[in-house]
């Protein structure tokens, strides 16, 4: 069985929800952006959300509309109050059978997530190209 796949999870209708820290923007925004890519429809916090917006009303309505949420983990998104509202809500849809919940490591091993997303298949992007390639397989 090869390695979980990030794109063949999300291929029927494809709306994401991407929850990440904002230390790790840069990685969100090149995933959001191959999700895109690839014909996912992905909501990003920098692309939805513009001045004026009511952030949390706009964070509803994303993971409101999302079919499949993926949550960036990395040592910073999992200590971060807010990152860990927006999993909470994942989370939720995903047991109510709703959307997809699909965690994404970077830089953590299994052992070191909460017990409930370590009872989850998550890919590992710490080589994002050989990650990527090997979700196209």
């Amino acid at each position: 069985m090869g390695a979980p796949s990030i794109r063949m999870s999300i291929m029927e209708k494809k709306i994401v929800f991407l929850c990440h820290a904002s230390e790790d923007k840069d990685l969100a925004r090149k995933l959001a952006t191959d999700l895109q890519k690839n014909g996912v429809e992905t909501f990003f916090d920098e692309w939805e959300i513009r001045d004026g917006d009511s952030i949390r009303q706009k964070i509803d309505q994303g993971i409101d509309n999302c079919t499949h949420f993926i949550a960036l983990l990395t040592p910073r998104s999992i200590k971060k109050p807010w990152v860990n509202a927006e999993i909470d809500a994942g989370f939720v849809k995903r047991l109510s059978g709703t959307c997809k919940f699909i965690p994404v490591r970077r830089e953590l091993d299994v052992e070191e997530l909460p017990a409930l997303l370590g009872s989850i298949l998550s890919p590992q992007l710490d080589d994002y190209e050989r990650g990527m390639e090997r979700s196209e397989e």
